[in-house]
């Protein structure tokens, strides 16, 4: 792959460890960037918004509330954000860079039970062997 959009169209989404969120905007804002549903003349259908950012958030197990600022969410719930938002772009491999550098424990065991739980749907992941052993979660298999 050549470039970020190769890779992209591919099905491989990356999800860096400098999150790509904007903090004043809600989860539903950021999960919509350069995909805001409207309801014609430019106007932005919220309501539309709310209900794709809640489908997004269920299908990775997230009970995130899409109103919620995201700058107000651990570093932690705003990777499942990311990860929301590279699942519903049909990615069906995930590069995690470096995705327990910032967490707490709590928050490293349910982003690795997550991983488990996509490895098991079909999905493919990729993280480093040190986030990994940092959490204790070395995988088998």
């Amino acid at each position: 792959m050549t470039d970020p959009r190769t890779a992209m169209q591919a099905g491989v989404a990356i999800i860096h460890q400098e999150l790509n969120t904007v903090p004043y905007m809600t989860v539903a804002e950021n999960l919509a960037i350069g995909h805001e549903p409207s309801r014609g003349f430019g106007i932005l259908d919220r309501k539309t918004m709310l209900a794709d950012a809640a489908e997004k958030l269920a299908r990775v197990g997230s009970d995130i509330d899409p109103r919620t600022p995201i700058g107000r969410l651990s570093v932690g719930r705003q990777q499942m954000v990311e990860i929301a938002r590279a699942v519903a772009e049909d990615a069906k491999i995930l590069v995690l860079d470096e995705p327990t550098a910032s967490l707490s424990k709590t928050e490293s065991e349910a982003l690795f039970g997550l991983i488990h739980t996509m490895r098991e749907r079909g999905w493919g992941s990729s993280t480093s062997p040190t986030a990994w052993r940092r959490c204790g979660n070395w995988p088998t298999g």
